[in-house]
């Protein structure tokens, strides 16, 4: 968080065209067709399929914007008040540079019209290795020992980078899964948000995932037969030193 207001205050004026140009963002794409023949891939792992996934499993492009910073989010519903454990975000890339600095970033659905709002933390990650497009990768970050449990409502889960300085990466997109999430896109950390669909109508879903607990539900644990066995040991034993001592 504190790197994203440095970042801000030091670039405000070197980056002022990108503030300017927030309603007419145009995505970069990986295929300019929006919906062209079956050539998608499967992704890498099954990272975060048992949490909240809105794509189908198969990338058939990935998405970036011409700024200098760039956030990209989608919203996920129903998840405020519970505990993240792990985000699972898609990359692609052409030929260049094969890993990303990137920062995993959350917002809540508080901003007008239901676009993201207030921000609520980012976290640093890498993604080593990102295959060549069509093939993709799924990385997972584990957040499980930070304890984010999320506010009320409904959060916008994305990715940060330094957009031009990582010209080749892209998002993965999935564009023939049926479902339909709302994505924004910022060129000035957040200040001002891009309807995405607007300008790139073929998109369905980010590929990106969450693994999510209550944390009432997580607090409980459910004893096991280790435990058990533990408990009736020092019952037997506490009964055993009592009959000593009576007799």
């Amino acid at each position: 968080m504190f790197l994203r207001i440095a970042i801000f205050a030091l670039s405000l004026l070197a980056w002022a065209p990108d503030f300017q140009a927030q309603s007419q963002m145009v995505p970069m794409k990986l295929r300019p067709e929006a919906r062209g023949p079956a050539v998608s891939q499967p992704v890498a792992s099954p990272q975060c399929q048992s949490g909240v996934v809105y794509d189908d499993g198969m990338a058939e492009n990935g998405i970036t914007f011409d700024v200098s910073m760039l956030d990209m989010v989608q919203r996920f519903d129903g998840v405020g008040g519970l505990r993240v454990d792990q985000i699972c975000i898609c990359w692609t890339r052409l030929p260049g540079l094969a890993d990303i600095d990137f920062d995993l970033v959350f917002y809540r659905a508080d901003g007008p019209g239901g676009q993201p709002g207030t921000f609520i933390a980012s976290f640093p990650a890498t993604a080593a290795g990102v295959p060549l497009f069509p093939d993709v990768g799924l990385f997972g970050i584990d957040l499980a020992s930070f304890d984010l449990i999320l506010p009320p409502g409904d959060i916008y889960v994305g990715a940060f980078w330094m957009a031009r300085s990582f010209d080749n990466m892209f998002l993965c997109t999935d564009e023939d899964g049926g479902g339909v999430q709302p994505i924004f896109a910022s060129g000035d950390l957040g200040l001002n948000w891009s309807d995405v669909r607007l300008v790139d109508p073929s998109l369905d879903a980010l590929m990106i995932r969450g693994d999510f607990t209550d944390p009432a539900l997580a607090s409980f644990e459910i004893p096991t037969l280790e435990t058990l066995g533990l408990l009736t040991l020092a019952l037997l034993l506490g009964a055993a030193a009592l009959w000593r001592l009576r007799s």
